[in-house]
């Protein structure tokens, strides 16, 4: 499926305070399994299950609305994410989008053997970096719990943070903990973060007309 767009002549990019920073995700899977073709949904449902029994007390699972610690709480801010304040331009949305995405493989592929490798991506973006120890743990809690119906289980091998436009990072967690690199990271890490500067210089030089491709699933929501 494909869209041209068509950029407005002026935006408002140069002004925007929004530090992103991508990742690349490794399980090694221990049993062997059949996982479905389009693994964003079992990722983001298993992730979102994990990150609530890493960061919560048990007595707020599946119930977070009871939570005493309030937007403070790791899971409400990342799950239930609050309208930040003095940010009129989301005002009046109802639903205040996530700070992470997911980005599942983009093969179909379905029938994975003991051994084999699942890579993903996940974006940060804004006050979520300063959360990477707890998806770190979620995604070993994951790996845990299994995969898909099956519930295979899997190791989390491997996690890299990767340089603006670049394939290639930098370790943050690898060989069963998290590296020095983690506890470095921050929205303002140096030669790791997209900002708003980088952004404007590649937008730049990109063509007035773009034509996108969505290989995945997409929806749109209307003011929230």
């Amino acid at each position: 499926m494909t869209e041209l767009l068509t950029p407005p002549a002026h935006t408002a990019l140069s002004g925007l305070e929004l530090p992103i920073a991508r990742l690349r995700v490794t399980l090694r899977l221990l049993d062997a399994t059949t996982l479905p073709p389009y693994k964003g949904a079992m990722l983001r449902g298993g992730f979102g299950y994990a990150f609530q029994r890493a960061s919560c007390p048990q007595s707020c699972w599946g119930h977070s609305d009871s939570c005493a610690v309030g937007a403070l709480c790791p899971y409400r801010w990342i799950f239930e994410t609050p309208h930040p304040p003095g940010v009129a331009h989301l005002h009046d949305l109802q639903d205040i989008p996530r700070p992470f995405v997911i980005e599942p493989p983009l093969d179909q592929k379905r029938a994975y053997a003991a051994g084999d490798a699942l890579e993903f991506g996940l974006v940060l973006f804004g006050r979520a970096i300063d959360h990477l120890a707890y998806f770190l743990y979620s995604f070993e809690q994951l790996g845990r719990m299994g995969l898909g119906r099956e519930q295979a289980r899997a190791r989390l091998e491997r996690v890299e943070v990767l340089r603006p436009w670049e394939p290639t990072g930098v370790a943050v967690y690898s060989e069963g903990r998290a590296t020095a690199e983690a506890a470095r990271l921050r929205g303002d890490s140096v030669g790791y973060i997209y900002n708003a500067a980088c952004i404007a210089e590649r937008a730049a030089r990109l063509p007035r007309d773009l034509r996108i491709s969505l290989p995945t699933p997409l929806r749109i929501k209307a003011r929230g």
